[in-house]
């Protein structure tokens, strides 16, 4: 098996441990997974990132605490698009950034379709299809649910009007 070195920023740091998002706890393990199963790893993280997505959601929507709370929450990608429709401007052009997200937005943020690639490849790994796929592309989308969910975290901390290590980790993470 090999050993993947984690490239990417440490969120633990970061946080202190009362306020560390628990999705950036569950990419942690997804990091840690990764050392073993490539497939975990992957769907551990898309978990961490459904986690953050639902968290900012019910942060920063009103009203929308029922929605990420309920039996059925809305798909992934339709929470980032919500989301995108109510943050700042900075942040929602970073979620729309197609470099950044490798895909064409069309009529939707580019992180929202970048999502719900992975959301479609999660389905399929969960209900026992063999799909294909290599290490290193893992390890890139690790690290690319690691800025979502920094973003996602700072867009929290911008509506809570907090500034705090997430401003730090934004800087660090998204840094050209």
């Amino acid at each position: 098996m090999t050993r993947w070195k984690r490239e990417s920023i440490d969120l633990s740091r970061h946080i202190p441990e009362a306020r560390a998002p628990f999705s950036s706890a569950l990419l942690g393990e997804a990091w840690q997974a990764l050392e073993n199963s490539d497939r975990s790893a992957f769907v551990i993280a898309h978990i961490a990132i459904e986690a953050a997505t639902k968290e900012c959601v019910a942060s920063i929507i009103p009203g929308a605490r029922h929605i990420v709370d309920g039996v059925q929450a809305p798909p992934l990608p339709n929470l980032l698009e919500m989301l995108y429709e109510n943050i700042d401007e900075d942040l929602a052009s970073r979620l729309g950034d197609e470099a950044v997200w490798g895909c064409n937005s069309g009529e939707f943020c580019a992180a929202s379709r970048w999502v719900r690639k992975r959301a479609n490849l999660r389905n399929k790994i969960v209900h026992g299809h063999d799909e294909l796929f290599t290490a290193d592309e893992v390890v890139n989308w690790l690290k690319l649910y690691e800025q979502l969910i920094t973003l996602l975290w700072l867009a929290r901390e911008r509506h809570e009007g907090s500034s705090g290590p997430a401003q730090k980790l934004f800087d660090d993470s998204w840094a050209t």
